[in-house]
């Protein structure tokens, strides 16, 4: 019968292996493991590793079932627990894996060895898995009703969070259902098993991973706390354990093997959610940070840039030396202009002074007796500015003339526009720098926002009473249309206030002098909607989901309002999302005004309440 070749290769690497494995399990596992008594000896690990290569040559690891049971008593026996008895056993895959990396990642045939070892693990740790964890598997399949009842009922109480409060009772079931299938396939050791992802067509995925962008995906952009999805996960170890003592309770040592069996699972998936929630969470600050600072580099870029057309600098291979014609008068040119003008004012001063004389000779003077010589005498008092006028203009002619082409109205005109870009250019970069500063400050001192019941009158009505003074000043008319039915919301108050605020801010800055402005309150069976109707600049077709990207603006805002970082409404929508909520805006078009639209569902104690019984 031919020989596989991770058989080969296991047994030509025993002994390195058997070190690795023995290095690993001290290094990662439990420092105490080979210490805690006289079971886990050399003699031990060289008869586990044969048991181990026999069955991997006969392909048959159920085989190993006695050897597992034999690793977690005299694991129990001396002090150590599943983990360690788990993690143990697992090393033993990593070991070869490690030595395989070392001394075969040139050989022709490291990846389909490497795939073979792997696939060796993948059945070692399945077969051990459903070993170990039969018995709590077998009470999970048995009382999955009543557990999952159980387990949704208590979501959105205070027992997890009140935040589930306001998630459908179909999404809250998919997650109890998916959340308990994900407990059954880590108890199998089937986690790591490659299944299609249905967010991308023709991708295979991991089955832990693919859990874990469903259940992300859905709650990180509602703004739910790692803490509460921590909580509403590992809420099946403490829900199952009474049937699992009731169960199990003549045979301590089947129920220990059941709880810490669960409790490992429980934990499995508490790190791997943890790990990708913060990186989920990261990732999207990274990318919120990178567009804000790319709008920036490209303001910031259209400074110097701008600058070296006016004065003509050259870039720093240069030394940034004048290198043409600047648009505005250099240092040197302006000493010279100053000059310039000092010389002709001192000519026309004493032309001046001349015809004021000779005016004033005239009128005091009898016609019969003007005297010709004083006309004369007055009249060479110009000669030296005249002469001093015209040497300096023959001098510095072509100085002059360029200077003159820089103060022609057409030219400032255009310089003006250069400078008017720049200035708009560093608004906006204080602007956004600014915006990125409160946001590190935020995180920096976040606390776990406080939900609430808020009234949703309430908060609107003060939102529009804090911007009547802005409306009144642009002569705009602004009126609010609803009626306070005490219905409420699910919320943080100090978050969930902002976006009612800019929507009706923006309505006021969009439209011109003279226009209307109508802010409404509308309740449906489980909605709340608040919109803001007007008349102002409206948005271009295909625009609509423009106005909510980050740091971006329609096309007309632009024009409209020069300043603006693009970053107010993609923060408010993405507080409504938090609130489990939608923001959508419509518009008939350009000059024809626009409606923002925010609706949130309605929270009624009761409901909740009726939940939790």
């Amino acid at each position: 019968m031919r020989v596989s070749e991770e058989v080969v290769f296991l047994q030509q690497e025993k002994e390195d292996i058997l070190q690795r494995w023995r290095h690993n399990t001290q290094q990662n596992v439990n420092t105490e493991f080979f210490t805690s008594g006289n079971y886990f000896t050399p003699e031990l690990l060289e008869r586990i590793y044969y048991e181990i290569l026999d069955a991997v040559s006969r392909n048959h690891y159920r085989d190993l079932n006695q050897t597992f049971d034999a690793i977690v008593r005299a694991g129990f026996d001396h002090a150590l627990t599943l983990k360690d008895a788990k993690g143990f056993l697992f090393n033993f895959s990593q070991a070869a894996l490690d030595v395989l990396d070392t001394k075969y990642r040139e050989a022709p045939n490291y990846d389909t060895l490497r795939g073979r070892l792997r696939k060796m693990a993948f059945s070692i740790k399945t077969v051990y898995s459903e070993r170990v964890a039969r018995g709590v598997l077998n009470v999970l399949e048995e009382y999955r009703g009543p557990l999952t009842r159980q387990w949704k009922s208590e979501l959105p109480t205070t027992i997890i969070s009140d935040h589930f409060s306001v998630i459908d009772e179909e999404d809250l079931d998919r997650l109890v259902q998916d959340t308990f299938d994900m407990y059954l396939t880590l108890l199998r050791g089937a986690e790591e098993e490659v299944i299609p992802d249905p967010a991308e067509e023709g991708i295979r995925k991991p089955r832990l991973e693919v859990y874990l962008r469903s259940v992300i995906d859905f709650y990180e952009p509602k703004g739910f706390l790692i803490s509460d999805l921590q909580r509403a996960l590992l809420h099946l170890t403490h829900l199952a354990e009474p049937l699992l003592y009731r169960h199990f309770a003549p045979e301590v040592a089947e129920y220990r093997m059941a709880k810490l069996s669960l409790d490992d699972a429980g934990r499995t998936l508490n790190l791997a959610f943890s790990e990708a929630y913060n990186d989920r969470q990261m990732r999207n600050y990274y990318e919120e940070v990178s567009i804000m600072l790319h709008r920036i580099k490209n303001k910031l870029t259209a400074v110097p840039t701008t600058m070296q057309t006016i004065m003509m600098y050259g870039g720093e291979e240069e030394g940034w030396e004048i290198i043409g014609d600047p648009m505005l008068m250099t240092p040197e040119e302006s000493r010279l202009w100053a000059e310039f003008m000092a010389v002709q004012e001192e000519f026309c001063q004493t032309c001046v002074a001349v015809v004021e004389e000779l005016s004033k000779y005239l009128e005091e003077t009898d016609p019969l007796e003007l005297n010709l010589k004083h006309f004369i005498r007055e009249l060479q008092r110009v000669q030296e500015p005249l002469a001093k006028y015209q040497a300096f203009l023959q001098e510095h002619s072509e100085d002059l003339e360029r200077i003159k082409f820089d103060l022609d109205p057409a030219n400032v005109e255009v310089v003006d526009e250069l400078l008017r870009m720049v200035y708009e250019g560093g608004i906006l970069t204080q602007q956004l720098t600014m915006e990125l500063q409160i946001r590190q400050n935020e995180l920096y001192q976040r606390e776990p926002p406080k939900r609430e019941e808020l009234d949703i009158y309430e908060l609107v009505k003060t939102a529009y009473e804090e911007c009547l003074v802005e409306a009144q000043s642009k002569n705009l008319t602004i009126e609010f249309h609803g009626v306070d039915e005490g219905v409420k919301i699910f919320g943080v108050r100090n978050e969930i206030k902002r976006p009612f605020i800019q929507v009706i801010e923006n309505a006021i800055k969009y439209t011109p002098e003279g226009g209307r402005v109508d802010v409404k309150l509308e309740y449906t069976e489980n909605e709340v909607v608040f919109s803001v109707k007007d008349t102002g600049i409206g948005i271009p077709p295909g625009e609509e989901d423009l106005v909510f990207g980050l740091c971006q603006r329609c096309t007309n805002a632009q024009e409209f309002n020069k300043t603006g970082t693009g970053t107010g409404l993609y923060n408010d929508r993405k507080i409504v999302l938090h609130h489990n909520g939608r923001m959508w805006v419509e518009s008939p078009g350009i000059n024809r005004g626009s409606t923002f639209y925010i609706a949130l569902p309605i929270y009624r104690r009761e409901r909740v309440e009726a939940k939790a019984a």
